[in-house]
């Protein structure tokens, strides 16, 4: 007698089957558009707080969003800057933290460890902290021109803190630098260098001629 042929199963049928395959589809479709809506809804956020409600609910249920802890940062330090006295440290302590919680989920990213400087120098750390941090940058990144503006910004406010040989690569790295972001500095270093006169020695001469003959 012959065997009876498979019953071929229908979509209703696989659906009944595996319908828990379909739930974890849903949920988790649905936990990151929850994600993405509070993300998108704490990044608008005006500062005028250091809280961010949208955000703090995002790192509780998204713990491992690196880009969300690294908007909560961005945030903390938009108010530290309008701020004064305790608020103005709590907050960029805050970014700090927040940035490098970032850093440990995405620790190859340099623009991550270019927020903790910013952070670091507001903050007024230690020279090592910022050379520890300049080194790692520098190490991760030698040529990352996407960093290059607010590097070497940095790297100018904070000049006095290099170690001779981060000041030379930071003087090589202007050098280097793309015609459209030196344009974008030079109101900067005219500033520094009017500032302090240190510059006209330590920076390309190419670069900071006419600000220094100005102001001999």
């Amino acid at each position: 007698m012959a065997s009876e042929a498979p019953k071929k199963r229908t979509p209703a049928m696989l659906l009944i089957r595996y319908w828990w395959v379909f739930l974890v589809m849903a949920l988790g479709l649905a936990y990151f558009f929850v994600v993405s809506v509070l993300l998108a809804a704490g990044k608008n956020q005006s500062p005028s707080s250091a809280e961010n409600n949208f955000l703090e609910t995002v790192s509780v249920i998204a713990p491992w969003h690196a880009e969300a802890l690294i908007a909560h940062a961005e945030h903390k330090r938009s108010f530290a800057i309008t701020a004064e006295g305790a608020d103005r440290s709590a907050a960029l302590l805050d970014a700090l933290v927040l940035t490098e919680r970032a850093i440990e989920r995405r620790p190859l990213w340099p623009y991550y460890h270019l927020g903790a400087l910013d952070a670091e120098y507001l903050l007024g750390k230690p020279a090592a902290v910022i050379q520890a941090r300049l080194d790692t940058i520098a190490r991760l990144a030698p040529n990352e021109r996407g960093l290059d503006y607010n590097l070497i910004e940095l790297s100018l406010l904070s000049w006095h803190d290099l170690r001779p040989d981060q000041q030379r690569w930071i003087a090589a790295r202007i050098k280097s630098a793309r015609f459209d972001t030196r344009k974008e500095l030079s109101g900067f270093i005219e500033k520094m260098v009017d500032s302090d006169p240190v510059f006209c020695s330590t920076l390309p001469w190419s670069t900071v001629r006419k600000f220094c003959k100005a102001s001999s």
